[in-house]
């Protein structure tokens, strides 16, 4: 391969840069997330009457998973950004800014992996109400009801597709195997959405569906917004027609994100709670910054692509505006991991509990019951599944007693 088709030797510099800033703004969402966590968990445990499963999952929970979520949409962002947005060599071979976006990709992909990995025990704390220090004292149980619960399951089968796009955005040189990578980033957004609060219940299959089309309109959308970001610090060239491709897909992925948000909501939440509980302010909350981020892209569509059309060198308020965009995005971010694990208006504590007066509380009774990581309620189909689990794990836990 020559010089000019390798496009390993330029740009290591802008490569090593990526990371503190992919960090930096997983860090953002991350915070939001864990300030929220309270409120959220508090709110949780009041209505479903559940035991608190320690300081470290309640709050390290939805911090890692919000952190997580976040490095996954720069993954989706920078594998669309390689595959859609910049033009390869015309030998076929990845030019420099679309090498550095697939490894950006890669990169992302670690960490969203590494944070799915933390997410199996983090979760299986929460639904079994015991603290980590239990989960890992006595680990044979709780990795037997990882095949049983399925938010646990779930983020298993993530961190696993994360490790295959992760490698396979390290391996491609070529363009044509670009939409491939993309294909595996979206994919491993999946297995969450599918476990969560709205594949259960009433209108199971609009809540779910809706929640599919929202996921991958977010991720292709904010990740998008993202991978522009650090394309332009990057001092990338073809910024104008990156920009320029990106806006078609933009409007098109905003409104299916806004739309299938505001069915979801609808299914689960009667618009008169929407400003007297927990779950409606944070609904409330989200559509804010989701509207001050269409104003900006509004404002970028207007002023800053018609800068770069006249002056492709101009980036000044494209990256003042994209900045501004993917902070308050970040902070979306953590809202949404926030509402996820709240519950909705109108659930009724259980009269009785498990966990009451009983600290051993089956895990899987537990988990039928809980929130979880997209703000869904588990299936009604899980509920055995969940009672075979807590079965298991109680009478592994109660036999060295019966045995003495």
């Amino acid at each position: 391969m020559s010089a000019v088709d390798d496009p390993s030797a330029p740009g290591e510099r802008a490569r090593r840069r990526t990371l503190p800033q992919i960090l930096g703004w997983a860090a953002i969402a991350a915070l939001v997330a864990a300030a929220l966590a309270q409120l959220s968990t508090t709110e949780a445990l009041r209505l479903l009457g559940l035991p608190d499963p320690g300081t470290l999952t309640t709050y390290g929970l939805p911090a890692v998973m919000a952190f997580g979520e976040a490095c996954a949409v720069v993954m989706v962002g920078s594998a669309l950004l390689s595959t859609a947005l910049v033009p390869p060599q015309p030998s076929g071979v990845l030019d420099v800014d679309g090498y550095l976006a697939m490894r950006t990709a890669g990169v992302a992909a670690a960490l969203w992996a590494l944070s799915a990995v933390a997410l199996v025990p983090l979760t299986l704390s929460d639904s079994s109400g015991q603290t980590l220090a239990v989960v890992f004292a006595d680990p044979g149980p709780f990795v037997q009801a990882v095949t049983d619960l399925e938010v646990p399951k779930a983020w298993a089968w993530t961190c696993l597709l994360a490790v295959v796009a992760a490698i396979a955005a390290r391996l491609v040189l070529r363009h044509k195997w670009t939409p491939v990578v993309l294909a595996l980033a979206v994919i491993s957004v999946l297995p969450r959405a599918l476990s969560g609060h709205s594949a259960s219940g009433g209108s199971h299959d609009v809540a779910t569906n809706s929640l599919l089309f929202h996921i991958v309109a977010a991720a292709l959308w904010v990740g998008g917004l993202v991978a522009l970001v650090l394309h332009a610090r990057r001092r990338g060239a073809r910024l104008d027609i990156a920009v320029r491709r990106f806006s078609a897909l933009a409007l098109g992925a905003f409104t299916v994100m806004a739309v299938s948000g505001v069915i979801n909501a609808a299914v689960r939440l009667p618009i008169t709670d929407l400003v007297t509980s927990t779950y409606g302010v944070l609904v409330l909350a989200k559509v804010a910054a989701l509207v001050l981020v269409g104003f900006a892209g509004w404002r970028q569509r207007t002023v800053a692509v018609t800068a770069l059309e006249n002056d492709p060198e101009d980036r000044a308020e494209f990256v003042r505006l994209a900045v501004i965009e993917s902070v308050v995005l970040a902070v979306t971010v953590g809202i949404a991991v926030a509402l996820g694990r709240t519950p909705a208006a109108g659930r009724r504590a259980p009269r009785t509990h498990p966990a009451r007066g009983n600290p051993r509380l089956r895990p899987g009774r537990r988990a039928v019951r809980r929130p979880h990581a997209s703000g869904l309620a588990v299936r009604p189909d899980l509920r055995d599944r969940g009672a075979r689990a807590g079965g298991r794990l109680s009478a592994r836990r109660s036999a060295p007693a019966r045995a003495g």
